[in-house]
């Protein structure tokens, strides 16, 4: 093989190299900007949720914001029923107030 053959290899090698290394740094820049945008945002009691194969982070997180938005959803139907249990005892008389009490 010639000099010049060796030189086009080795040039091609390069240009694969660089294309991969690059491609490999793209994945883990998005691996970082997935991790830091959402640990923030995980539920206290779920520190770890990124101990998980990045690949499953999607799937962890859809899960986690399906479990907010049920529990959302739990609490505001808690929160009518206190507020209309609120409207009977006031439409009652019964109220709760503050004054007088020490």
């Amino acid at each position: 093989m010639s000099d010049e053959e060796w030189e086009k290899r080795v040039e091609r090698a390069v240009e694969v190299s660089t294309y991969w290394f690059e491609k490999f740094h793209a994945a883990n820049n998005r691996i970082k900007q997935w991790h830091d945008a959402l640990t923030p945002l995980m539920p206290s009691d779920f520190k770890c949720w990124h101990q998980n194969n990045p690949s499953e982070w999607p799937e962890v997180t859809a899960g986690v914001i399906a479990s907010q938005r049920e529990r959302i959803t739990q609490l505001e139907q808690e929160n009518d029923a206190m507020r209309a249990d609120l409207l009977l005892w006031d439409k009652a008389g019964i109220g709760f107030t503050t004054e007088g009490k020490p």
